[in-house]
């Protein structure tokens, strides 16, 4: 296997933090033995040279020593701070400051279990110093200790209680540790001691988000942005809300109005999410341009994990839906009277967003109304707040007795990412726990039907693409799961008063998988399944009286 020169060059940083230069050095020329023009490398290299033969030295008193590192430390030259490690020990081993901006240059180039131990140290020399207390949490809690992390902070309020970075980054420790009303508490102690500090607001409408408060959610997101202007992770979460909570949409337009204008790809994707669903053509074309250009240049590469699943499968989905819907866009309007059906769901909602279909002789457009990355094991559990509260809401602000398609069910009946893992995990058979999640997912939006008056068509998961990706047995385990979905989905809608659209009737082959004929991607319809939706429509909608 080739040489990482990324991880190769990180793990060479790291031994530099903990001034082994000399094995720092042999790992840059590891390198360069391989590539022998690396820049990177080569420059490290040289670095490390001129700072083994020419070490810094310093001031003659401590007061002189802290200045000095505190201009370095604001410089970013946490190297060079640990290059004076020795030389500071050997002089001023008394001195717990000195020792904090060194453990704080060692966990900002990642060296945390070192920041640890050099936190603890200034400690033993200082035991009321509220800053090191607050440092030395921010270490464990980077290394996932989360309970040495909050007695640090608990350490640091109680030596000062008006000491909101303390409050702030407990709050953030309990949200790691899903402690969300606790989290949500301490956000707010942080926040009236200093309000002005951005991010606590914004972090406060990420654990409202959490446990289902959707409305403060929003308004703690909108002020974080009015503090900030420029926190683009604040405009993202309250774009994300906004898209799914349209209700909301005026105000956060009056906001972004206000914010400076951000090019990121995530608020790209969303932007584009939006405009789709706002039938925004021009905008969707502006964006899927922009989003073309950095394609090409790998800005996708550059983020988190999660942030690259969700924006390269909305990219793409959105791309083949432009594509492959145009056709049926582009039908001239009748003369009649064009009312709206809502499709409510996670990405399928945008399949056949604004298409048009007739039902009982009245010619009706969809609009899609999306919540994230939803699944029916959410809507089936009390707990996931965050999930059914968003449905719940979106089916509240619609008017009465409105016709309402659901899609929710493809993402449980993937390979690693519903049923399977769940199944295996409570060692519960996967039959009894299909029938337990859907059972439970009725029983919530059979209520709101009830309560809203609405007439309900739950559309079930079309047959799945096979894969090539995939063995045989994982193939059948993908088509076996959605038959074992489609069969209990039918079992208790019949036992309702909802509607059911068989979407696998018509999308299978003789072997439960897709026949190719209505996919866009791997997991999505596009217009061409609207027709035999509209035929089922008609065919059902006796059977999905408002109840």
């Amino acid at each position: 296997m080739g040489l990482n020169v990324d991880r190769t060059l990180k793990a060479a940083k790291k031994l530099e933090a903990l001034n082994k230069l000399s094995e720092a050095v042999a790992l840059y020329r590891n390198i360069l033995d391989v590539y022998p023009k690396n820049q990177r490398a080569i420059t490290a290299l040289k670095k490390v040279r001129h700072a083994a033969n020419y070490p810094l030295s310093l001031p003659d008193s401590d007061g002189a020593v802290l200045k000095l590192l505190t201009s370095l430390f604001s410089q970013e030259k946490y190297q060079n701070i640990i290059e004076l490690r020795a030389q500071i020990a050997n002089q001023y081993p008394e001195s717990a400051p000195l020792f904090n901006i060194i453990g704080s240059a060692f966990a900002r180039l990642g060296a945390f279990d070192v920041a640890v131990t050099t936190f603890l140290y200034a400690l033993e020399r200082d035991p009321k110093n509220v800053n090191v207390h607050n440092n030395l949490g921010e270490s464990y809690g980077r290394l996932g200790n989360y309970q040495a992390a909050l007695t640090s902070f608990r350490n640091a309020t109680d030596l000062d209680p008006q000491f909101s970075k303390a409050f702030y980054n407990m709050a953030n420790t309990f949200f790691a540790l899903g402690d969300t009303a606790a989290a949500i508490d301490i956000y707010k102690k942080s926040i009236a001691l200093k309000p002005e500090f951005a991010p606590a607001s914004n972090n406060l409408g990420a654990a409202y988000l959490k446990a289902g408060q959707i409305s403060e959610a929003f308004e703690s997101f909108a002020r974080a942005l009015r503090l900030n202007p420029q926190h683009e992770e604040a405009f993202a979460n309250l774009y994300n809300l906004s898209i799914q909570c349209p209700w909301q949409r005026r105000e956060f337009l009056k906001l972004r109005k206000r914010a400076q204008p951000f090019s990121g790809i995530k608020t790209r994707i969303l932007a584009l999410i939006d405009a789709y669903i706002h039938e925004a053509s021009a905008s969707v074309e502006a964006e899927l341009s922009a989003l073309k250009l950095a394609e090409r240049r790998n800005a996708f590469n550059a983020l988190s994990a999660a942030d690259q699943i969700f924006c390269s499968a909305f990219y793409k989905l959105i791309q083949a839906l432009v594509a492959q819907n145009k056709g049926f866009l582009s039908n001239k309007p009748d003369g009649s009277e064009t009312r709206l059906i809502y499709h409510l769901g996670e990405s399928h909602c945008l399949s056949f967003a604004h298409l048009k279909l007739r039902l009982e002789g009245q010619m009706y457009k969809v609009q899609p109304m999306i919540s994230f990355g939803t699944k029916v094991f959410h809507l089936s559990d009390a707990a996931q707040r965050p999930f059914s509260e968003i449905l719940r809401a979106q089916l509240r602000h619609l008017p009465k007795r409105s016709k309402v398609m659901l899609s929710f069910g493809e993402i449980d009946c993937r390979l690693h990412e519903g049923f399977l893992a769940v199944a295996d995990a409570r060692d519960i058979e996967l039959k009894d726990l299909i029938a337990e999640t859907v059972a439970g997912y009725l029983r919530f939006v059979g209520g709101l039907a009830v309560e809203m008056q609405h007439q309900i068509f739950i559309l079930n998961v079309p047959a799945p693409l096979h894969s090539s990706k995939s063995s045989a047995a994982e193939n059948a385990c993908v088509a076996n799961i959605v038959h074992l979905f489609n069969q209990s989905l039918a079992y208790h809608v019949h036992q309702s008063d909802m509607g059911l659209v068989d979407m696998h009737k018509f999308t299978s082959d003789s072997d439960g998988f897709s026949n190719r004929g209505f996919h866009c991607d791997e997991s999505h319809l596009d217009g061409r399944a609207l027709q035999e939706i509209e035929r089922r429509l008609t065919r059902d909608c006796a059977g999905a009286n408002p109840v």
